[in-house]
């Protein structure tokens, strides 16, 4: 039986193939392990975890990223049944989230890494090689965009030209709303799929 010491961890975002977030669990893992951290580990990849004294927990495969959207849901899902049934019955010192999903109301101390926020608050942990980059490799490090100069020349310029149009508008008495986005993407299924066109359905042109 786990002490009250333990560490669990949340390792659902491991996948198949593990990249990036996966990655970085595995490692920050077993680096907890090495500084003697007492940890229960929650993954479907147990036969990943190097974490030679940590108690390692196998959860259902349906959570991997891998699985797309059903695994999304089906991670949410699981974190706030599955996982809160096995943390209260672990009963941890900590509950630490290797990504941002977490337990609502978990009745322990919890601990979530945002990823994505890191370079920006802390931007003299993260340096950034001092040369240019291509867009492409951009694309695949999406921390680094706002960090570089075309993309914060950009992202002033569109700040001064949509201030400029809005307060244009506003002088002449029009009001801002959202309107309903017509577009060709149905988006993680939350959107409903019609046609639009400018033929008539019944007459259409020979």
């Amino acid at each position: 039986m786990p002490g009250t010491e333990a560490i669990a961890v949340n390792a659902a975002i491991v996948g198949e193939r593990p990249t990036g977030l996966g990655l970085y669990a595995l490692h920050l893992i077993e680096a907890l392990d090495a500084l003697g951290e007492q940890l229960i580990v929650y993954t479907s990849r147990p036969d990943l975890v190097r974490a030679r004294h940590a108690i390692v927990r196998s959860i259902p495969v349906a959570v991997r990223p891998e699985r797309g959207t059903r695994g999304h849901l089906s991670r949410l899902l699981w974190v706030q049944t599955g996982l809160r049934l096995r943390v209260r019955g672990a009963r941890p010192a900590l509950l630490l989230n290797l990504f941002p999903e977490g337990l609502l109301a978990p009745g322990i101390p919890q601990m979530t890494v945002v990823h994505d926020l890191l370079p920006l608050h802390y931007p003299e942990e993260y340096p950034r090689q001092k040369k240019g980059h291509s867009f492409e490799f951009l694309r695949t490090i999406a921390h680094l965009r706002p960090r570089t100069n075309t993309f914060g020349a950009v992202t002033r310029v569109r700040n001064c030209v949509s201030r400029s149009i809005h307060n244009f508008f506003q002088e002449q008495g029009f009001f801002y709303i959202h309107t309903p986005i017509i577009t060709s993407s149905d988006c993680e299924g939350a959107g409903a799929l019609f046609r639009v066109s400018t033929l008539d359905p019944a007459n259409p042109p020979r």
